[in-house]
């Protein structure tokens, strides 16, 4: 079966180095992806990545994730309402120390009122904000790729899930919601176990409550979710069994 060649390589952070990948089509217009090159970490823990590839993973340790919430829908005023909101949490970069990689609508929630204030529903925006870290260490392509963007915007994630998996040595996490990137995280763990479970039980209870994410979602974000995936291919199976009570969700692997 013939394959198209569509001119996009990805340079992403595997496991334990950067992985260069090259981007083709099928005859039905399914995308196939081959690996061309791997680059390990060095005793450091860092490595240089790909830097003539066509598209950039970030990892997603080299970056923050902000969640706004925002109740207007003008791009232009959502754009303004994020830089301020970075600025009061003391996040908004300035030159030379790092930059706003992007910001995009997660979901659209409806509030309804009481009967008795008679006021109209409103509507409220969830937005992701991804922020470079201008304190990550390792080494980042600087020119040359066509388009950038946080790792797990890559790769294909099932909706209402927390994902675990491994990045340049490290355990990371990102939350879905209706198929979008809702939230992501490095973790200090670089290995699956019961210390990596209470480091994303953590997580989960700081974005939940009075949390940046759970604001609006009736009974918290725990309640939007159905399921947890660990894409690992060994770990603590003990500590899958952990996080599925810990969190009351469904754990795969």
């Amino acid at each position: 079966m013939a394959k198209k060649s569509i001119d996009k390589t990805i340079c992403f952070p595997g496991e334990d180095g950067w992985e260069l990948w090259k981007q083709t089509q099928d005859s039905f217009g399914q995308d196939e992806y081959e690996l061309l090159e791997k680059r390990e970490l060095d005793e450091s823990g860092s490595c240089e990545p790909f830097k003539d590839a066509s598209h950039y993973a970030f990892p997603i340790n080299s970056v923050f994730a902000v969640p706004i919430w925002v109740s207007i829908d003008d791009s232009a005023l959502i754009k303004n309402l994020v830089e301020m909101q970075l600025e009061k949490m003391g996040l908004k970069p300035t030159t030379g120390t790092g930059q706003l990689l992007d910001y995009q609508t997660v979901c659209v929630v409806e509030s309804e009122p009481s009967p008795e204030s008679g006021e109209a529903p409103v509507k409220r925006s969830l937005i992701l904000a991804a922020v470079l870290n201008p304190e990550y260490r390792h080494p980042l392509p600087r020119a040359g790729s066509k388009e950038f963007d946080v790792s797990a915007r890559f790769l294909q994630m099932p909706g209402e899930h927390i994902m675990v998996w491994k990045e340049l040595g490290r355990l990371v996490m990102a939350v879905t919601h209706e198929g979008q990137l809702e939230y992501f995280e490095g973790l200090t763990s670089n290995k699956f176990n019961s210390a990596a479970v209470n480091e994303i039980n953590c997580i989960m209870l700081g974005l939940d409550g009075a949390g940046p994410v759970s604001g609006d979602f009736k009974g918290g974000i725990a309640k939007e979710l159905s399921g947890a995936h660990i894409w690992l291919d060994e770990f603590d199976q003990s500590a899958k069994n952990e996080l599925e009570e810990l969190l009351g969700i469904k754990v795969t692997s």
